[in-house]
């Protein structure tokens, strides 16, 4: 019974995901965010690649490498049904190197304007409100920019030295594991580098067993629409015959587009395994935001305990309308929080006897005070003045008491919805008493 018990909520689990990714795939326009990679990706692989191999080329151990590294990426991430993308790739790519100092500088700022325009289509999955700073993030992706190559052609290096040492090379030409190393290769380095890309690019904290997960989905679909791309270009010659002998163009474009749609799918599963009931439509606002987290920290503080940001931001499902340190910012701000000597957030005031109303007031996210604007006068500076005193009279309560009597009845992770029932009671209490 219980065996069928788990069974039926994994059941119901993956199906609510399905559904949730279904509907995500839609409410966040991945497509159109494909398409504008499609476009950025056409004006900024050839920056890319040729950044890339220069940087290769100014260490004389990976010269060589350089052509194993292309040869690699052509083979293994373009469908093989036509050689020629490759020719005038290669073609482009030596020209580019022949340009001056300018003309390589303006490659390098392409080459970041495609990683940022990635940062930017990831963060939206996630909904991440705030970016970094933009001089962080440049100097954050031209360190990627300039490591990854010398990784990735040390790696090169380091497997071809290996793989010709006579111990390991009659080991693998015994158990007959040619084949399988050479087509194992390109899944292994899509899927580590997808798992990167899904975890460190987002601008908030992703668990890197979803980053995998998604990278592993995202990887056998892309294995095999690279398939099936080449099956439909080889017996629907549609292409072919509209656009004569530069049909090399668009299908490069389709290409394109659907690999950007693989990869912006696999972040999508990342996030919703992340989050399985997070609707695009669904944002908490500021002030029920910064209610949320100070009731945490006081239900914390009563257990001798302070909090983290990350362990702050990991207790709501729900995607925040405020960037999440701008708020902590604003506590501290006001202080009404403090950052403790083990990087915990903690409560600075005594909520005994600090009131909700006290609460709004000091928060950014309320109806505008009349007094504290010359606009204001006449009939709606009354009116203002009659909703602040009755916002005060409402709210006079300790949030001390507010936070006991929810934190009593909700032992296990409360939902915001319940907190949101709290106050309405409160109001109406107030409203006729």
């Amino acid at each position: 019974m219980e065996t069928g018990y788990h069974l039926r909520c994994f059941f119901l689990y993956g199906k609510k995901v399905l559904k949730t990714i279904a509907k995500r795939f839609i409410e966040d326009r991945l497509t159109y965010s494909a398409s504008a990679l499609t476009y950025t990706t056409l004006l900024a692989l050839i920056p890319l690649l040729t950044v890339i191999l220069t940087i290769l080329s100014a260490f004389p151990v990976f010269r060589a490498a350089g052509n194993e590294i292309q040869q690699f990426i052509f083979s293994n991430f373009m469908p093989a049904s036509d050689s020629a993308v490759q020719s005038y790739l290669q073609s482009f790519i030596q020209q580019a190197g022949q340009l001056s100092f300018v003309g390589t500088a303006f490659l390098v700022v392409t080459a970041l304007m495609m990683m940022i325009t990635v940062d930017h289509a990831l963060n939206a999955i996630w909904q991440t409100s705030k970016s970094r700073y933009t001089l962080t993030m440049i100097i954050r992706y031209w360190t990627v920019l300039s490591l990854v190559p010398i990784l990735v052609g040390l790696s090169m290096v380091t497997t071809s030295y290996l793989v010709s040492l006579p111990l390991i090379s009659d080991t693998v030409s015994f158990f007959g594991l040619q084949s399988f190393l050479a087509g194992s290769v390109p899944y292994l380095f899509a899927i580590v580098s997808l798992s990167l890309l899904y975890t460190f690019i987002p601008n908030c904290k992703v668990p890197f067993q979803n980053g995998f997960i998604g990278a592993i989905i995202a990887t056998v679909l892309f294995e095999s629409a690279k398939k099936a791309f080449v099956i439909y270009l080889m017996n629907v010659p549609t292409y072919r015959v509209i656009y004569g002998t530069i049909a090399i163009i668009p299908i490069f474009l389709l290409w394109i587009y659907i690999s950007w749609v693989i990869v912006l799918f696999g972040a999508l599963i990342s996030n919703v395994l992340t989050h399985p009931y997070r609707s695009s439509e669904q944002r908490l606002d500021g002030f029920t935001q910064t209610f949320l987290w100070l009731g945490y920290l006081w239900k914390a503080y009563r257990e001798g305990k302070g909090l983290s940001l990350s362990q702050l931001s990991r207790l709501t499902a729900k995607i925040y309308e405020s960037d999440p340190k701008q708020l902590i910012d604003t506590l501290k701000q006001k202080q009404l929080i403090h950052l403790s000597d083990n990087n915990e957030y903690r409560l600075s005031q005594d909520f005994s006897t600090f009131t909700l109303a006290e609460l709004y007031h000091a928060l950014p996210w309320k109806l505008p005070k009349a007094k504290s604007s010359e606009i204001y006068s006449g009939k709606i500076y009354e009116l203002l003045s009659e909703a602040n005193k009755s916002i005060d009279k409402s709210l006079h309560l300790p949030l001390g008491l507010i936070y006991e009597k929810y934190f009593d009845e909700h032992h296990t992770t409360p939902h915001e919805s319940s907190f949101y029932q709290l106050v309405k009671s409160v109001f109406k209490k107030r409203r006729y008493s």
